[in-house]
């Protein structure tokens, strides 16, 4: 990703690229889900997401919390070609974009109850004036009540970002 990232500043051309190295060399099955995004000094973010989502952005602290929805299929399971993103946002200071794993917001109770979206997303309201590190430590810990002492069925990676 790095060394395509060099060569094209455009997220979907670096997701295009990947994608064809991936069906060469991923068995039949595998796949990768991915998001790329690109953040300019001045907050402005252009991305692409590869069946990876969906992704929490607030442009200013005081506005709602936007959802991304991936719009194109993971990488390796079959050929496309990603068009130019048209859709960018800038994120003003105290913005943020957080990413999250499948392995979080499908995490299980013991009664087999997803975590969900909603929760993702009502936690993250109730901290959109915490420090990134504080962010990311409450939803640890509040997946990890959920589990109710089990282990996680999937990887569980979260991603905070926030503009100084």
């Amino acid at each position: 990703v790095r060394a395509v990232s060099e060569m094209h500043a455009e997220p979907a051309a670096v997701l295009n690229r990947i994608n064809a190295r991936l069906l060469e060399d991923l068995e039949s099955g595998q796949f990768v889900t991915a998001f790329l995004g690109f953040i300019s000094p001045q907050g402005q973010l252009h991305w692409g997401s590869a069946g990876q989502g969906p992704i929490f952005l607030r442009p200013k602290i005081d506005e709602a919390l936007i959802t991304l929805n991936p719009p194109i299929l993971p990488l390796g399971i079959e050929a496309w070609k990603a068009a130019p993103s048209t859709t960018s946002f800038t994120i003003e200071p105290g913005g943020s974009l957080v990413l999250v794993s499948d392995g979080l917001t499908e995490a299980v109770d013991p009664a087999d109850h997803l975590f969900g979206i909603d929760r993702v997303s009502e936690l993250l309201d109730q901290s959109r004036r915490d420090a990134p590190a504080d962010v990311l430590q409450r939803l640890r810990e509040t997946v990890h009540i959920w589990h109710r002492g089990r282990d996680p069925l999937d990887d569980q990676t979260i991603v905070v970002v926030q503009r100084s």
